[in-house]
């Protein structure tokens, strides 16, 4: 029910009772105009007393029903504005918003929700579809590679047959399961398989080092699955393969009481400040995901820090995700954080 109905149904009942009141009113003078002088003006002192001790029961009661309501009214909107951090300010001439102005910022802030969980169960949906497509005939791509690592082993070319497996292990961990959460280990495991594919193309311009806390157990370490590994592919595109001469990837993982933080830095072209601040404002605008997301898939550009930021937040909310930073000449740095206690799903 919208506000200016909520108005228009309290005036209603406020008419409705004045309305009451004046019919019983005229009903009482009809029934005096009937009777004797002397009995009309004994009468009339006694019905005005009583009606005036009437009106002003009725007066008091409701005036403290409504009070009484409102009080709570405005405890349950003192409640929900503290729970979900809404803050009012009018300026210097005024001390606090009225109560329709309150009323109105939380409807507002609860249809901000409603919109934004509806997002977020929207880009679930299409990545699960993504996912879906991306299933198709799996074993066939499994045999393929087994066949041709088979034949270069029989050949005695041991490089092809290497890549092969680490191409057949990479897409293996990336289309079997559906399981959001894996664990640290086998998401590193996933990343140096990778990294060993890239390696091929590369030879010695690029290197990767992952340098580890010592109290962190990788296969005990709940992690959400595919974050790495497109993190990794982006710092390669966009970092060290237009870099003139050699580039290196560093992965430091390191946990706190509360998170477990990774980052993955490079040192390649790096990216001036307008386009720093652009993409920034892209992967943390939750309401232009979507839509950004469909046109830089197209383009090319930051779809895998979209991708990767989407999804950590669609797992664990919006206390985590990506930080990024650069710098021209010096490279880019991505900060990871999610939950040391992972959960499975949502």
């Amino acid at each position: 029910m919208t506000e200016e109905k909520r108005k228009e149904k309290f005036f209603f009942l406020l008419a409705g009772a004045i309305v009451s009141k004046m019919v019983i009113l005229m009903v009482f003078l009809f029934l005096l105009r009937n009777t004797t002088d002397r009995q009309n003006q004994e009468s009339r002192i006694l019905f005005l007393g009583v009606m005036a001790g009437y009106l002003l029961l009725q007066t008091f009661v409701l005036f403290f029903y409504a009070r009484r309501w409102l009080r709570r009214f405005q405890i349950i909107l003192e409640t929900f504005e503290e729970e979900c951090g809404i803050e009012f300010y009018d300026g210097p001439d005024s001390a606090e918003k009225s109560l329709t102005d309150r009323l109105k910022a939380v409807l507002d802030y609860t249809n901000s929700i409603y919109q934004e969980s509806a997002m977020l169960s929207v880009a679930k949906k299409q990545a699960e579809i993504n996912a879906l497509q991306s299933q198709i005939n799996p074993h066939f791509l499994y045999n393929i590679l087994d066949s041709i690592r088979g034949q270069a082993l029989e050949e005695g070319v041991d490089e092809i047959a290497e890549m092969t497996e680490a191409l057949a292990n990479y897409f293996r961990y990336c289309i079997s399961g559906d399981e959001d959460i894996v664990t640290l280990e086998d998401e590193l495991k996933n990343v140096k398989n990778y990294w060993a594919i890239q390696k091929y193309r590369f030879t010695d311009k690029i290197s990767m080092e992952i340098l580890m806390d010592k109290d962190i157990v990788p296969y005990a370490c709940p992690f959400p699955k595919l974050v790495l590994q497109p993190l990794i592919e982006n710092a390669i595109y966009h970092g060290l393969e237009i870099k003139q001469g050699k580039g290196r990837v560093t992965v430091r993982i390191h946990q706190t009481q509360a998170r477990l933080v990774i980052t993955i830095a490079d040192d390649g072209v790096g990216m001036e400040t307008k386009e720093l601040d652009a993409l920034r404002i892209r992967i943390q605008n939750k309401r232009q995901m979507l839509r950004e997301e469909g046109e830089h898939r197209r383009s090319g550009a930051g779809i895998a820090l979209v991708n990767v930021n989407t999804r950590i937040k669609l797992l664990y909310g919006d206390n985590y995700g990506l930080q990024i930073s650069s710098a021209p000449g010096i490279g880019t740095e991505v900060e990871v954080t999610v939950p040391v206690e992972a959960r499975k799903g949502m």
